[in-house]
């Protein structure tokens, strides 16, 4: 009993120290709205989730040995730095560090990052990655044409939805829930400037068997917002042009389409 509270302890601290030590100083962008503002419509179209699981377990593990299912290790490559901003409960805005990971073998890309207490490994699928990519035109545009409204209600949905894939734990090496939540794309006034928002809802967590004692039940929901820097950024990262650099042009090639020797 004294061995696992000293345990728990013990991680909590880590976290803890990961957070203070994750946070960034980042300047929030500057927007004057005092202008008439012109209420955009949605585009029904990338409000449609796709029906086929971009997520499957075959395709999340097709390129992982059976020794790194095993000991849950490379599971995803740490790309490049990233930042975004978070919202506690409490206090203001504050821009937290994460990195821009892409899962081998696959078409998956995201971020990874500490969120309240617990890990997240944010992912996205191609047509998931282009619903991201247009949403983020779609603010800057909104942004720079004085289009966007604090007054609008869900302005954090206002540019559809997807589906997405999550992997999430109190520590690194122990990342070993996951969850399917539907994501939403849009943006959001905090402190008189606009952000660029990602909105991830709830979840079951696919990994254990939630009725049993103890069981981690579900992802919490998620509020990621990143100014217009930040954002273009993010979409860079994740458009199909940078994307297949790590994973081949042939991923996903039928492999009846591919014509035998002749002999």
């Amino acid at each position: 009993m004294k061995t696992q509270l000293i345990l728990s302890i013990s991680v909590v601290a880590a976290v803890s120290l990961l957070a203070s030590c994750s946070s960034t100083k980042v300047q929030p962008d500057t927007y004057d709205n005092s202008e008439t503002v012109t209420i955009f419509k949605i585009d029904s179209a990338s409000t449609t989730a796709s029906n086929e699981d971009s997520y499957s377990e075959e395709k999340l593990n097709s390129a992982r040995s059976f020794s790194d299912k095993l000991l849950n290790k490379n599971k995803y490559d740490k790309k490049e730095e990233m930042t975004c901003f978070l919202t506690p409960t409490l206090g203001k805005p504050f821009a937290r560090k994460g990195a821009f990971i892409h899962k081998n073998g696959t078409d998956l890309a995201g971020f990874f990052i500490l969120y309240d207490t617990s890990f997240y490994a944010f992912y996205l699928a191609k047509n998931e990655r282009a619903s991201l990519v247009n949403a983020v035109s779609r603010y800057i545009r909104d942004f720079d044409e004085k289009n966007l409204d604090s007054k609008l209600k869900k302005s954090e949905r206002a540019y559809g939805q997807s589906a997405a894939y999550e992997e999430f734990g109190i520590a690194e090496p122990m990342m070993t829930n996951f969850s399917k939540p539907n994501v939403y794309f849009g943006y959001k006034f905090l402190k008189g400037s606009p952000y660029f928002c990602i909105q991830v809802a709830p979840a079951e967590n696919l990994a254990v068997n939630t009725k049993s004692d103890g069981a981690v039940k579900q992802s919490i929901g998620q509020r990621y917002f990143f100014t217009k820097a930040q954002a273009q950024a993010l979409a860079s990262f994740l458009s199909e042009e940078n994307i297949s650099r790590y994973y081949g042009s042939g991923l996903g090639t039928d492999l009846n389409d591919i014509q035998a020797d002749s002999y």
